[in-house]
């Protein structure tokens, strides 16, 4: 019977060390799983920035076709590549107050030449000048 209760007190030792073992082990995987997590989190908050930066760049990526657009369409209004203009040549530009008889010779003279004219003033001009 002493031999018999000496075998049980080694098993029993030897399961108690098997325990302490799995013990130690499962803070091991339970700390290993808590950096993992802590990853993982990190990794989404790093995605979703990055969603948001994405969708901030494609906002402004819109925003600046837009204004490109607009830009194009202003530029549009305007006649490039003309031949030079003598320097030394006077430039006429008409007012709101001008007559129309003077509009039509400021006409006449844009048809001639399609270049940038000077601002004809009256004594009565409001200082607005029509291009």
């Amino acid at each position: 019977a002493g031999e018999a209760l000496k075998g049980i007190v080694e098993s029993v030792s030897e399961i108690s060390k098997h325990v302490s073992e799995i013990a130690v082990s499962s803070r091991e995987q339970s700390s290993g799983l808590a950096e993992i997590n802590a990853a993982v989190n990190q990794l989404d908050q790093v995605t979703q920035q990055n969603a948001a930066m994405f969708e901030q760049t494609t906002a402004a990526s819109h925003a600046l076709t837009r204004e490109a657009e607009t830009l194009a369409r202003t530029m549009g209004r305007f006649q490039t590549g003309a031949p030079a203009r003598d320097a030394a040549a006077p430039v006429a530009f008409t007012t709101k107050s001008d007559t129309a008889p003077a509009r039509s010779q400021a006409s006449a003279a844009r048809a001639t030449a399609p270049t940038a004219t000077a601002v004809v003033q009256s004594p009565d001009d409001d200082g607005w000048d029509e291009f």
